[in-house]
């Protein structure tokens, strides 16, 4: 799920390695994407909550976030 407006795409493929990486280890799990970084790796708070909603009305168990906040 987007939730940059600018599609699912990971434009710096952080996320896909770091969900590669947990597919290789928990080969059993379901795995989610819920992008909430935009291309530019810019962060807006309100995303990552609502990622972590969505996910949590998901049946998710276990949510990885790799973040990173620039504040001024």
């Amino acid at each position: 799920m987007d939730f940059t407006g600018e599609g699912v795409y990971d434009y710096a493929l952080h996320g896909t390695l770091v969900a590669k990486i947990i597919n290789s280890i928990a080969v059993d799990a379901s795995l989610l994407n819920a992008k909430a970084v935009d291309r530019y790796g810019d962060v807006d708070e309100i995303a990552v909550f609502q990622a972590l909603e969505w996910s949590l009305d998901n049946g998710v168990d276990i949510a990885n976030l790799s973040l990173g906040f620039q504040r001024e």
